[in-house]
């Protein structure tokens, strides 16, 4: 997990050594005015936190979607220290969902969560995979990331880091 503002030195590339060095998935967390509910004891969207995450500007927080295991094509997240991508947020399962490489592109598996796993509102049903675009936002429990392509978290970082 990396902060956006550690891409900076890597924006003096062009997109497509960007790409190169970081060929994974981003899922990014942008804390703002509308995410901060008057209610911690019901929702703790405000109190995200990703493991060797920090906020960065107006709270944004990125991580890439990656297995501690280069070798394997499935990415686990969830509350437990054993997930490639950890959250610790008390609406997530231990093991809350996993990320599984599909061809070129990604697919999204709810893990039986208690909390459940959406894609752009929609209920994903444990057993039935969504196919991820970049751009779509994914709530596991209360939080909610947006999963995108490295060339559109290229993008994302070249805005918030004024290049």
């Amino acid at each position: 997990m990396r902060a956006i503002e550690l891409y900076r030195t890597e924006l003096q590339g062009t997109r497509h050594e960007f790409v190169a060095r970081n060929p994974w998935p981003f899922v990014v967390f942008m804390a703002g005015p509308a995410s901060a509910p008057a209610d911690v004891r019901v929702l703790t969207i405000d109190r995200f936190v990703v493991e060797g995450a920090r906020p960065v500007g107006n709270s944004v927080m990125a991580a890439e979607v990656q297995a501690k295991d280069p070798r394997e094509n499935v990415v686990t997240i969830g509350l437990a220290p054993t997930c490639d991508v950890v959250v610790a947020d008390s609406s997530l399962s231990k093991q809350h969902a996993w990320f599984a490489r599909s061809g070129d592109g990604w697919q999204l598996w709810d893990n039986d969560s208690v909390g459940g796993t959406q894609v752009n509102g929609q209920i994903l049903q444990q057993g039935f995979p969504r196919t991820l675009q970049s751009g779509d936002v994914v709530t596991l429990g209360y939080v909610e990331l947006t999963f995108l392509a490295p060339e559109a978290f290229y993008s994302l970082v070249t805005y918030l880091v004024g290049g």
